[in-house]
């Protein structure tokens, strides 16, 4: 809202593991333990972020790159094999202008959305069913809605 710009995040949230889940800061996963979850971490993300803000190709390289502290809130390590994608448009057809210090409601607002983002993505989800008899659990939501009530999150 201070730079009159919009900006968004779409991540597909294939990685990391089921217990180290964090959303708005209570650690969901771990409370939550992981039954059905794999043991082993695997997979990777892939952010794009979109802006109308006034920037060029390398400030967004530098809001790209924001993505992994989004993704950090939500409680991934980048484990090993781990190959995260992050890309950022720019749709404004004006001249770079955006102030140095601007930036940093950028980047900001990256962090926020991607967390946003991967939230969503998991909150969305059905259960799936894999090869050789393997599932993926649907995100339990009234479990999930309980630990944010309980931890102050939710008004």
């Amino acid at each position: 809202p201070e730079l009159g710009a919009t900006l968004g995040v779409l991540a597909l949230a294939n990685f990391g593991l089921r217990r180290d889940l964090v959303v708005d800061g209570v650690p969901v996963g771990s409370i939550l333990g992981g039954v059905g979850a794999r043991e082993r971490p695997a997979g990777s993300c892939i952010a794009v972020v979109a802006t109308d803000a006034a920037v060029g190709p390398h400030e967004l390289t530098r809001v790209a790159r924001r993505c992994g502290l989004g993704l950090a809130r939500v409680g991934s390590v980048a484990y090993d094999g781990s190959g995260e994608i992050f890309l950022a448009v720019g749709t404004s057809r004006d001249v770079p202008s955006l102030a140095r210090k601007a930036l940093d409601h950028l980047f900001v607002a990256t962090v926020e959305a991607t967390e946003e983002a991967v939230v969503n993505a998991l909150w969305a989800a059905p259960e799936v069913g894999g090869r050789e008899g393997r599932v993926a659990p649907a995100l339990p939501h009234d479990a999930v809605l309980a630990l944010l009530e309980e931890h102050g999150r939710l008004e």
